[in-house]
């Protein structure tokens, strides 16, 4: 018969397993920001810079954040406009923080 004292020491070891088995299995997603990525097409990037300020100009937006990630690697990340008109306070990119 199995005594209490080995069921624990078994029940503390089978609580530990995951300690040490979820960060070969669960690994996090890396983004790049740095380096190049052939792949890019830099004239659609240009249609969402022209049309995020053709929202600003028309008033329909007063700022923005924009990013773009394409295979792991952020390729843009650019802000717009204001985050406080009446202060005229510009939209920085690290508010997404």
């Amino acid at each position: 018969m199995i005594s209490v004292k080995k069921i624990l020491l078994y029940l503390r070891i089978i609580a530990f397993i995951p300690v040490f088995i979820f960060p070969f299995i669960l690994r996090a997603q890396v983004i790049k920001t740095t380096g190049s990525n052939p792949d890019i097409n830099y004239e659609r990037l240009a249609k969402i810079d022209n049309l995020v300020n053709d929202y600003i100009n028309k008033d329909w937006l007063k700022g923005a954040v924009t990013i773009v990630v394409k295979d792991n690697q952020v390729v843009q990340l650019k802000a717009y406009g204001y985050a406080d008109v009446a202060l005229k306070t510009p939209v920085v990119y690290a508010s997404l923080k």
